[in-house]
This record gives structure tokens, C-alpha cells and sequence, in this order.
């Protein structure tokens, strides 16, 4: 598109380099928005999720200070939450499996910029919402379950028993969204980078 824009000649005419950047800058401004709307609409998904981890954390922290009946109701307020909450994570893991949108059109330099930040805000806040699932998992742990009744200890179970597959966002159905996966990435281009202009 940069080569042959509509037949101008933008490199060797002012009048088409004026009309060519009037509609490049507006469409490359646009693009660079979309993708950070996106990703901040993913990571307000994710800190929703991470809040909610954070929520019953607490209320599991809290359980050995209640009355056994309100105990009760308030594990199952827990495990109705935590699984509201794992549905959400569920629907935001089939959010981000979709590829990449086509940004053929975007200068090369933008684009790797703009990637690279969506990547890293999606990574930040995977791992987050993942370290929030551990802190969940220990406090449910720490809880005090042995000296509750039968019934709290039953549902704490249930609890438990989701708690030991891993709570994470993931990108496609391969890859989970983490700062040490960001971090690998980044090592691997820049090996790749730095291979390609010694070639070159």
C-alpha cells in the first residue's frame, strides 16, 4: 500500500505526498487505537477476574470468624462466585484465541510497537489473575477447614478440587499468557534480530 497508493507518486510529487499522508496518518491512528482498545478492554476482563480472585480470597480468609450458619452461607456464595469467576476466565481464554487482525497496511515499525505492548499488557495481567488463583488456593488451604463442620468442609472441597487445574489466560490453545513466556519472546526476537542483520 506504502509502494502504490492509489497510483500517486508520493516519493517524487509534494502534491500526492500531501494527499497519501492526508490518508495514511488518519488510518494508522486509527489501527493503533482499535488494537489498544482491545487490549484494554482485555485487561479490564482480566482485572475483573483477578478482583473477584482477590474478593474470595479474602472471604475464604474471613470464614473461621463467622457463625456456623452464616459460614455456611457464605461458602456457598463462594462457590457460586468462583464459579461465575472460571467462567468468565473460560470465556476470555476463547476471546484471545482468534489471530491477530490482518495489519498488512502498517508500517512495519508500528506495528512490531503496538504488538509488543498488547502482548506484554495480556501477559502482565495473565499473570496476575494466575498469582490471585494461587493466593485463592493457599487461603483455602490456610483457612482453617480441619476444625469447620461437615458441610463447610465439603464445600471447601469442592473448592479445592477446582483449584488444581490452573487458572491462566491463554493465547490459541498452546501458549498461556505469562511474564516469563513475555520475556522468552522478547529473547527469542531479538536472537532472531540480531541473526538476521549479521546475515544482512
Amino acid at each position: 500500500m506504502e509502494q502504490g497508493f492509489y497510483g500517486l507518486q508520493q516519493r517524487t510529487n509534494i502534491v500526492h505526498y500531501i494527499v497519501y499522508i492526508s490518508v495514511i496518518l488518519p488510518m494508522m491512528f486509527t489501527t493503533a487505537c482499535t488494537v489498544q482498545a482491545k487490549l484494554l478492554t482485555t485487561c479490564c476482563s482480566v482485572r475483573y477476574c483477578e478482583t473477584m480472585l482477590y474478593v474470595l480470597t479474602m472471604k475464604v480468609n474471613n470464614l473461621h470468624r463467622l457463625p456456623k450458619e452464616a459460614a455456611r452461607e457464605e461458602v456457598r456464595d463462594i462457590i457460586y462466585v468462583h464459579q461465575r469467576t472460571l467462567d468468565c476466565i473460560a470465556l476470555l481464554v476463547t476471546a484471545l484465541r482468534p489471530a491477530e487482525m490482518d495489519v498488512k497496511f502498517v508500517n512495519i515499525a508500528i506495528l512490531f510497537f503496538v504488538l509488543t505492548i498488547e502482548t506484554f499488557g495480556q501477559c502482565y495481567v495473565g499473570t496476575r489473575v494466575s498469582n490471585q488463583a494461587d493466593e485463592l488456593t493457599k487461603a483455602v488451604y490456610a483457612c482453617g477447614w480441619q476444625d469447620a463442620d461437615h458441610e463447610i468442609q465439603q464445600n471447601l472441597l469442592m473448592i479445592l478440587h477446582r483449584t488444581q487445574l490452573p487458572i491462566s489466560i491463554q493465547a490459541g490453545k498452546f501458549c498461556f499468557v505469562n511474564m516469563e513466556c513475555f520475556q522468552k519472546m522478547v529473547n527469542t526476537s531479538y536472537s532472531f534480530y540480531i541473526v538476521l542483520k549479521d546475515a544482512f
